[in-house]
């Protein structure tokens, strides 16, 4: 039996499910511990189907899943393109055998807190090579620092490091806190909260910006900590940090001041500011207006972008192709899903409230660093990845898997 296994060897279930983000940064290696993940999941229903059938969790997922694929499958009936939204819509499949079997395998908490150990370790060596990137010129894998954007072992293809760094950062505060106490987020928050600033990814500063009080405030009362103490040492130490990155980098000086137009009255002020977002908006809203039942579809993003967008559409003179992806959850939602992707995504979030509801104490601990991330990856306001890409969908339930797994329904 697969679980009993892990069970006796909890190494091999954590070595598998922090395997993932460990191999995200070299391209599509991570799809190797996500097939294997699946595959366990696809065998686990097999070997487990009983147990699995009544378990909370596993319900909870299947449903969750649904609530995001469903739509997926009526948009593409009549996508813009079929052939690719049919394709992306069922490889999506394996997504929800991988939660599966990490919720599956994770319930142990042996399991569980060894790949957190593990996870953290990843995350923790990120931030030192970008560190290390940042002081001498080049990171431990060869990577050099152009000047555009430090993001350490990701290298420079896709800027991901800091959005991705950012949202996960609750997990290794967490595995900090648990093992070094407020010593040791005295000194790791600062680092991590320096790369991600230092990434220029305002995404991933806007994400920073929000895990960072939330777990402080968590592991504040958790801990029973001083309140007003950690309040000061955090603002000092954010301040020292701000201090550093605008003095040392550049980038970080020329990407506040590109921000700081985005509150302006003037549209092509704060559309310069905002990274031109704003035609990729308006031609988003246009393909809902158009499409407001189902959307264009998934994967047909690119193909409908020529349709909506207007002739002076600057994404469309750049490239001739236009935008890939709408860079907002609800917008992406709306035009390539429509309003049942929409209810979807509000139903996802009702349940996924309804089970830290449903918790008790000692699972919310559990689920919370997992819980968190999640919620920092869909902030709904903030600028996304392709909501229904392979990166952020397989980030997305990778963690959804972690959290689940954590679950333990109070009597």
């Amino acid at each position: 039996m697969i679980s009993p296994g892990y069970r006796k060897n909890p190494w091999w279930a954590a070595i598998l499910i922090a395997a993932y983000p460990m191999l995200l940064p070299f391209s599509r290696s991570a799809e190797i511990p996500l097939s294997l993940l699946a595959i366990t999941g696809v065998v686990l229903l097999f070997t487990q189907f009983q147990a699995i059938r009544h378990w909370p969790a596993s319900r909870a997922l299947l449903v969750l899943f649904l609530c995001m694929w469903l739509p997926m499958v009526i948009s593409s009936i009549d996508a813009f393109n079929s052939a690719g939204a049919w394709h992306h819509t069922m490889v999506a499949l394996r997504f929800f055998f991988a939660a599966l079997a990490m919720a599956w395998l994770s319930r142990f908490s042996a399991v569980r807190n060894r790949a957190m150990l593990l996870i953290s370790l990843v995350l923790g060596f990120w931030v030192i090579d970008t560190l290390i990137q940042f002081a001498v010129g080049v990171d431990l894998l060869g990577y050099a620092n152009t000047g555009d954007r430090l993001n350490g072992p990701f290298g420079l293809r896709h800027f991901f490091l800091g959005m991705i760094l950012a949202a996960l950062s609750p997990i290794l505060f967490e595995q900090v806190r648990r093992h070094w106490g407020g010593w040791g987020l005295v000194v790791v928050i600062p680092a991590t909260v320096l790369v991600v600033i230092l990434t220029g990814v305002r995404s991933g500063w806007i994400i920073i910006a929000f895990a960072t009080p939330l777990f402080l405030f968590w592991a504040t009362r958790k801990n029973q900590w001083s309140m007003p103490r950690v309040a000061s040492i955090t603002s000092a130490g954010l301040l020292l940090v701000l201090a550093f990155a605008w003095t040392t980098s550049s980038l970080v000086q020329q990407r506040v001041e590109l921000s700081l137009g985005a509150g302006s009255l003037d549209l092509v002020s704060a559309d310069t500011a905002l990274s031109q977002r704003i035609p990729i908006w308006k031609a988003s809203w246009a393909m809902f207006v158009a499409n407001p039942v189902n959307g264009i579809g998934v994967d047909s993003f690119r193909e409908a972008y020529i349709v909506y967008a207007p002739a002076d559409d600057p994404h469309v003179a750049d490239n001739g192709m236009g935008a890939y992806h709408a860079h907002n959850l609800i917008l992406e939602t709306l035009a390539v899903t429509g309003l049942i992707g929409l209810l979807g995504l509000i139903w996802a979030v009702r349940i996924v409230l309804r089970l830290w509801a449903q918790a008790d104490r000692a699972s919310r601990q559990a689920m919370l660093p997992f819980a968190l991330a999640l919620v920092l990856i869909m902030l709904p306001f903030n600028s996304h990845f392709n909501h229904y890409g392979t990166f952020l969908s397989s980030v997305s339930w990778w963690l959804a898997g972690l959290w689940l797994g954590a679950f333990r329904r109070r009597e």
